[in-house]
């Protein structure tokens, strides 16, 4: 199953302006894989993964302008065994 959900910053906003969106987990579902490839995206947050930590295997971070992890995200994803970052600005 996937979703495309969470927060975005982008570059036109220059407050960087957070925008979410909210959904109730289906308690039946066990596993997520979350697609936010070409979000424009410049960072992720911990608090984005707080309802889904123990059901997401899978995210897409592909494309985006990103320029680092936080260094806790493989401590709160413990199902987390796919995660693509390719395309970003890692260093």
């Amino acid at each position: 199953m996937y979703f495309s959900f969470g927060c975005r910053y982008t570059k036109e906003t220059r407050n960087k302006r957070k925008t979410a969106l909210s959904f109730e987990v289906d308690p039946s579902v066990t596993m997520f894989s979350a697609a936010w490839s070409k979000k424009n995206l410049y960072a992720i947050h911990k608090a984005w993964f707080v309802n889904l930590s123990a059901r997401l295997v899978s995210i897409d971070l592909s494309d985006n302008c990103i320029k680092e992890l936080p260094e806790e995200l493989f401590n709160i994803l413990p199902a987390l065994e796919e995660l693509d970052v390719s395309k970003n600005q890692l260093e």
